[in-house]
């Protein structure tokens, strides 16, 4: 945003104020205010003040009449009673919350009802105010109000522009592997070695995972072309990945809930790069489904048992493996008989059982794993032993 925004998210020739100094309410001059509170006097004071001030002030005693302004104007803040109800006597405030997320929300309170608003900030609310304390604290509360009203309006408008380049990205890509269509082996491998550089510690993670299936298809019987078909999806299970922040995907530590968000975006996002691609079906299937669980509980579409696409179910074991066995940044190469541990314990939940069955028996220690995971162990037993412990949530990180 410019230099010349307001705090309230409209460019007025006031300016932003720089951090620290003082906020009059010039810089807010003919921003939009409603008040909706049960006590005329009080509301009318509330709205005389605020007028004065330079702002546009209605205030409203009705529910009904405060959601109807809301709908046909729009506003920059509401300053609505805690105890005001709707027409089907719920509380209004969550509802304005809900519907208009945008404008600042001040919750009006009595002091015995203090702490309840308080505690409605900042998830419900943006702040609170006592009815008491009004004239005094009125300036300082609403100025808070707008100017997280501010942020709001500029976040969006961010997640908005990442999510247009994360598109444009894709697009593009797409573009490129259409353009590519009868060179595309040299394509992927080419995006795929691209795609593990970014992940530092587990560089070539694709083309073991791309290994391990193929193993896993010979030793299940698969016919010579859909072993093929699987090894070009394994190699290409991450791909989605390139639409993901590297705040997000280089991570050291556990991830919250909106990064887990944005990494659980990444099947979507790959299978949207190679879906008009005939000749990578089977690619697609492991793209999307890779994350998916036997019992129905991954994602993103909650595909259980043979819903479930077999190239899929043996990219999620394969991927798995590779997680359990080389370094990743939470965490060191697990020892195998932990690996055998995991498989067997999520055999028929998280993982297919004949495909897990087809793992047990070809990989019986690290001796059988890729030339990577063996060097990995050795590093790890080489480590002080606080080292080798995984975080408290590994198992939903094993092959994020």
């Amino acid at each position: 945003m410019g230099g010349s925004e307001d705090p309230a998210g409209h460019g007025s020739p006031g300016g932003r104020p720089a951090s620290g100094d003082t906020v009059h309410f010039a810089s807010f001059h003919n921003r939009r205010i409603l008040v909706a509170d049960r006590e005329t006097p009080l509301r009318d004071r509330v709205v005389t003040l605020l007028t004065i001030e330079g702002f546009e002030a209605r205030g409203t005693g009705d529910s009904g009449e405060a959601l109807a302004a809301l709908a046909g104007t729009p506003y920059d803040a509401v300053l609505c009673d805690l105890r005001l109800l709707d027409l089907g006597g719920e509380p209004l405030a969550p509802r304005i919350r809900e519907g208009w997320p945008e404008p600042g929300l001040v919750l009006l309170a009595s002091p015995e009802d203090a702490e309840l608003a308080l505690a409605a900030v900042p998830d419900a609310a943006d702040d609170c105010l006592r009815r008491d304390r009004c004239p005094e604290d009125l300036h300082v509360t609403v100025r808070r109000a707008l100017e997280r009203r501010r942020l709001r309006h500029e976040n969006g408008e961010l997640r908005a522009a990442l999510e247009r380049e994360m598109r444009e990205r894709a697009r593009e890509l797409r573009r490129s592997l259409r353009r590519a269509g009868r060179a595309y082996r040299l394509a992927l491998e080419s995006l795929v070695a691209a795609l593990d550089a970014r992940e530092g510690e587990t560089q070539r993670h694709s083309k073991r995972v791309a290994e391990y299936s193929l193993r896993l298809a010979e030793v299940m019987g698969l016919p010579e072309r859909h072993k093929q078909k699987i090894f070009h999806g394994a190699l290409l299970h991450d791909l989605g990945k390139i639409g993901i922040p590297d705040s997000v995907l280089l991570k050291p530590g556990p991830l919250d809930t909106e990064e887990w968000r944005v990494m659980r975006s990444h099947p979507r996002v790959g299978f949207g790069i190679v879906r008009d691609l005939p000749f990578l079906r089977t690619a697609a299937e492991c793209i999307v489904g890779h994350h998916e669980r036997y019992d129905g509980l991954g994602y993103p579409l909650g595909l259980h048992g043979e819903q479930l696409p077999r190239a899929a179910r043996i990219v999620a074991v394969a991927d798995a493996l590779d997680a359990m066995s080389v370094q990743r940044p939470y965490r060191k190469a697990m020892p195998y008989a932990r690996i055998e541990e995991e498989l067997l314990t999520n055999r028929g939940t998280q993982f297919d059982p004949e495909v897990t069955d087809a793992a047990m028996h070809l990989f019986r220690g690290y001796g059988d794993l890729h030339p990577d995971a063996q060097q990995a162990r050795r590093v790890a037993e080489r480590a002080p032993r606080a080292d080798l412990e995984p975080e408290p949530n590994r198992s939903s990180r094993l092959a994020a």
